[in-house]
């Protein structure tokens, strides 16, 4: 290490300093006296780094071009885990952490080469280093119905591989992790491993033989791993450094995920053929990263010159390590090699770093760099040179550009011909600039030519030509960026890094319509990218574009409309624009005689609408009587986005009154009755079902014909016009009239068929809500029962959403209550084991109208007690009993009381209970001066109940242990006065029993029994529900049990307990 470098002034942040901020601060905001050490490197030795954590982390945000106050690039969520992770490091003995936005100068004018060539050796000499990733919610649809299998499937393989205790162990933990990443619904995000500065940071850990799990937590790992799994289906880059860290085989089993898991998203399910069998591969996925993270480290990268080699001439330009900017993929392995100190922000210092990291691979450099000088724009030092000898175009170029330009076919242009035009936009004549640029632009026109145009390097000369001083240049390179974005993702991405968004976003303010039109059109299509959204707004291109909506131009209106229509996809830019006075001249272009700028208009309104401040804003500016209008339009287009305006406008209580007078309900009716056009029917149905919260809406929607239509709208081609039609007739099935107008339009058959049918779990949703909803009307109900198999198979798909079993079950449950007619039907249907099963979902409201269901069907009816007994359905329903959620407990309990009517069951309840584990952890939990007993029994004409308790005397202490809960452990120290009374209510009557309970013998005509505890202290809460649990679970084998603990805001405990005992017979 250079002198001056070792000399030089370095930063560790004291971690009890850090875990008191609300954020991560930026460097300039750290107090370096108080928050810091600050000495120089040299005056460091090792006795202080076996005290340093290093954080190697994937920024949440870029760091924007310019200062912004408040700024940090770590989320709340990593900053939490931070913390978290800090404490740990703490524990294990560190006082001092790096972390490069707290320790690297940020000022923009501050040259930070120095931390750059030293952080390696921060990172190889800490102590600890620890991964801090992204974070991201799972995606909605079949991904956590597949988790959620998958985690099914490694418990049943935890608990039979009892013969191999590895293979257990991994299963048991695996299963255990994907049960906390489906609660917490938040994963890791895949990006850490495939960013080009943590791959730095990893290497500087080359040689200590740290595996993963010396990093990161186990839930971080496999999070990392389910979402690169998840990223893959849209883009197959995803999972390319995941397959090199798994190893061959693990590599071989997420590639056979990936193809299932696609189609999977792709449908919306995994009922194909082809995803038969999935939830047993991403278990065997998951065992196989469970086992990589215990593994020693199998990372290849070290800072050898064979790596530099291969990473300078495959790996840098393979996509497999992602940048914020092309110059990264240099800097960031830049120092592991070179002490030199350089500019980081010119392009020669770049060149002179590229040329040392070719030096130092060896070799010739000419086989395996040329890719990385065209990646990073810039030319080798002998082309320069080369360059400076061309000081005027020679003839044969003046021909070239003059016959491309004429004479080369729009269409199916030579590769050779299209690379030679390439060539030509870095001439230095303007003219020949200009030529190649229109040809290339014409060319640009067909999407084959475009590949060719892309593969021959032509992006990054087209955007350079957009700071041209022609403004004809600069039109042409726009317009050609512009088809080069229309149709390729890939291209989109590779405009925007080789900074195209900067010059387009300028170029808007020029004084040149025609140059201003192309601009916006290009940034419209680079729009349609996540990054690219939010890069045009960070670069200030929104509020520009609102000012040209004010245009005379109305080609210039309708490609600034459209751009924002495409830029309003993102949260933070529908407020951005709002915030730019967007929304006025947006609502007025809804009045311009050009149909082209009024279906703009109305698309960038109706993205808008998806915001709640700008469903009122757009209201209040008089947006809704001009949509109303357009939905009369003879456009098909215009008429979809008034009608999408519409639906999301009427999701504000407000606007669905404001819509109904300005005479929206007619138009809209007549769009679902009268349009062939799928997108106007599924946005003109939408609108109705919003509008069909309201009770007056629903009765206009029926008095203007609404109900037909939507009727036949069940029996589209179109998934999304099926479930908007089922919806609209679920919220207006709500209005009893209504009710009978959906069975006179024969709309319960293909409700029912879309139920058992359909393979769209939103289309099945919606039906079942449909269904339910008409269920209320007596009349109904005998028709829906007639054939209660759809509702039964929506218990049974595995791919189904939770809200959907919710839904059936709950339908069931209602049906079963209503005769033993019903409960026979839905039994007969095969309902029975699925309902039983959906009581061990992870989902809480699931398990509660399962358990209601199966409470309905056991009522009074024998077949049922024995069918719900078969299916294994006691069990699940005694541990129902200490859910958290007193629903469920309410139901399980009516559910086991039900049952218990049956003899067999009775014995079957009282097995279950006395082997509950919960029992013997609530037995386990108490010290030596609690101890109770209890005992039941059962008589032909009384219940003998004999609790024996031990208590200390009044006042005196005792502890109650909790069950350990992660890591830590906790006592409670209690100082408790108490009184114990039973009583006993027979015919109204109150009666008080003894202190203690014991041989207390309850007639038969007692109704209720209820157990009074005052326990001043508040802690007492909490030891008293585990004290009384047992109790609680010796009752149930009672007849007709209903236990619910009930803390009142003086802490009594009231705990009830109901039957109804009825004579032998």
């Amino acid at each position: 290490m250079p002198l001056a470098i070792r000399r030089a002034d370095m930063r560790l942040l004291k971690i009890a300093a850090v875990l008191n901020w609300s954020q991560l601060k930026v460097y300039e905001d750290v107090d370096a006296e108080a928050e810091a050490l600050q000495v120089p490197y040299a005056d460091t030795d090792d006795e202080l780094w076996k005290r340093v954590v290093t954080i190697s982390w994937r920024w949440a945000k870029r760091k924007p071009g310019a200062n912004e106050p408040g700024f940090s690039p770590m989320s709340d969520i990593q900053f939490r885990e931070l913390k978290a992770t800090l404490q740990h490091a703490v524990d294990s003995g560190a006082e001092y952490v790096w972390i490069d936005w707290s320790c690297v100068p940020q000022d923009y004018s501050v040259d930070s080469m120095v931390e750059v060539l030293r952080s390696k050796v921060f990172y190889a000499r800490a102590r600890f280093m620890y991964i801090l990733p992204t974070f991201e919610d799972l995606p909605e649809g079949p991904v956590g119905v597949i988790l959620d299998e998958a985690r099914k499937v490694l418990g049943t393989r935890a608990s039979a591989a009892a013969a191999d205790e590895t293979e257990s162990l991994q299963c048991a933990v695996a299963e255990s992790v994907i049960g906390a990443i489906l609660e917490k619904n938040r994963t890791a995000g895949r990006e850490y491993f495939g960013r080009v500065w943590t791959l730095a940071e990893r290497m500087a850990r080359h040689g200590r033989s740290e595996g993963l799990c010396n990093w990161l937590s186990l839930e971080s790992w496999l999070g990392m791993v389910v979402d690169a799994m998840v990223k893959s289906t849209e883009d197959k880059d995803s999972s390319i450094i995941y397959k090199k860290m798994l190893g061959q085989n693990a590599a071989g089993l997420l590639k056979e995920v990936l193809g299932p898991l696609a189609k999977a998203v792709r449908l919306g399910g995994v009922q194909a053929e082809a995803c038969d069998g999935l939830e047993d591969k991403v278990a065997d996925l998951c065992v196989a990263a469970v086992g990589v993270w215990l593994s020693p480290s199998n990372l290849e990268e070290a800072p050898t010159r064979e790596w530099l080699k291969m990473y300078l001439g495959q790996e840098a330009r393979s996509g497999i390590y992602q940048a914020w900017s092309e110059a990264d993929r240099v800097w960031a392995i830049y120092s592991y090699f070179c002490w030199k100190r350089l500019d980081q922000r010119s392009e020669a210092g770049l060149r002179m770093a590229l040329d040392d990291l070719a030096e130092t691979a060896g070799g010739d450099k000419g086989t395996y760099v040329q890719g990385m000088y065209a990646q990073l724009g810039i030319a080798p030092e002998m082309d320069r040179q080369q360059d400076k000898l061309e000081a005027a175009p020679t003839a044969s170029q003046w021909w070239l550009a003059l016959v491309l330009c004429g004479n080369t076919n729009k269409v199916g242009a030579q590769a050779a011909e299209i690379t030679r035009l390439v060539g030509l936009l870095k001439s230095r004549d303007i003219n020949i600039k200009k030529k190649a640029a229109m040809s290339l632009m014409t060319l640009a026109q067909d999407d084959a030519n475009n590949v060719a145009i892309a593969n021959a390097g032509g992006i990054p000369p087209l955007v350079k030509l957009l700071d041209s001083s022609d403004t004809g240049i600069q039109e042409q390179a726009a317009r050609a960026l512009a088809s080069l974005a229309e149709n390729d993702a890939n291209r989109r991405v590779a405009i925007a890094k080789a900074g195209g968004i900067p010059p387009l976003v300028k170029l808007l303010d020029s004084s040149d319509t025609g140059l201003q039109q192309q601009a916006a059109g290009a940034l419209a299509k680079l729009a349609v990218n996540d990054a690219n959204q939010a890069a045009i707004a960070n670069t200030g291109g929104i509020p520009p574009l609102v000012k040209l909506l004010d245009s005379s131009d109305t080609g210039l209106q309708q490609q600034a409309a459209g751009a924002l229509a495409k830029l309003a996809v993102n949260d933070a830019n529908r407020v951005a624009i709002a915030e730019a006075g967007g929304i006025p001249p947006l609502v007025k272009l809804l009045d311009s005689s050009d149909t082209g700028l009024q279906t703009q208009a109305a698309g960038a309104l109706a993205k808008l609408a998806e915001n709640d401040a700008n469903q009122a804003a757009i209201a209040n500016t008089g947006g809704i009587p001009p949509l109303v209008k357009l939905l009369d339009s003879s456009d098909t287009g215009l008429q979809t986005q008034a009608a999408r305006a519409l639906a999301k406008l009427a999701e504000n209580d407000a606007n669905q009154d404001s819509i109904a007078q300005a005479a929206g309900i007619p138009p809209l009716v007549k769009r679902v009755r009268g349009s062939s056009d799928i997108g106007v029917q599924k946005w003109a149905a939408w609108a109705l079902a919003n509008l069909a919260v309201n009770d007056a809406n629903q009765v206009a929607i029926a008095n203007a014909g609404g109900i037909p239509p939507l009727v036949k709208l069940l029996n589209s081609s179109d998934t999304g016009v099926q479930e908007q039609a089922a919806r609209a007739l679920a919220n207006l099935s709500v209005n009893d009239a209504n009710q009978a107008a959906i069975v006179q339009a024969d709309g319960i058959s293909p409700l029912l068929k879309l139920v058992l049918d359909s393979s769209d779990t939103g289309v099945q949703e919606q039906a079942a809500r449909a269904l339910a909803k008409l269920a209320a009307n007596d009349a109904n109900q005998a028709f829906i029962v007639s054939d209660i198999r759809p509702l039964v198979g929506l218990l049974n798909r595995p791919d189904s959403r939770t809200d959907l079993h919710m839904i059936a079950a709950g339908s069931l449950a209602t049906f079963a209550n209503i005769n033993i007619a019903n409960r026979a039907a839905i039994a007969n249907a095969g309902g029975i084991p699925p309902l039983v099963r959906l009581l061990d979902s992870w989902n809480t409201d699931v398990q509660e109208q399962a358990a209601r269901a199966l409470a309905a069907l056991a009522d009074k009816y024998e077949a049922s007690m024995v069918l719900i007994a078969k299916a294994g359905g006691i069990p699940p329903l005694v541990k129902l009993l200490d859910s958290s959620n007193t629903g469920v407990q309410q139901w399980a309990a009516r559910a086991l009381a039900n049952l218990s009517e049956n003899d067999a069951n009775r014995v079957a309840i009282d097995k279950a209970v006395e082997t509950s584990l919960l029992v013997k952890l609530v037995h386990d939990s108490w010290d030596t001066g609690v101890r109770s007993r209890s005992s039941l029994h059962m008589h032909p004409t009384y219940i003998s109940i004999t609790w024996q308790i031990h208590l200390p005397p009044p006042g005196a202490a005792f502890r109650a242990r909790r069950v350990r809960a992660g890591r830590s452990q906790w006592a409670l120290r209690v100082c408790m006065s108490y009184e114990v009374l039973a009583g006993c209510t027979a015919g109204g009557g109150n009666e008080r029993g003894l202190a203690m309970v014991g041989g207390a013998g309850l007639p038969v005509s007692s109704y209720h029994w209820v157990l009074y505890l005052n326990l001043p202290a508040s802690d007492c809460g909490l030891a008293v529900r585990s004290l009384y649990l047992e109790l609680v679970r010796q009752l149930v084998c009672a007849r007709g049990p209903a236990a619910v603990l009930i803390p009142s805001t003086n802490m009594h405990i009231y705990l009830r307990y109901c039957w109804c005992v009825r004579p032998a017979s």
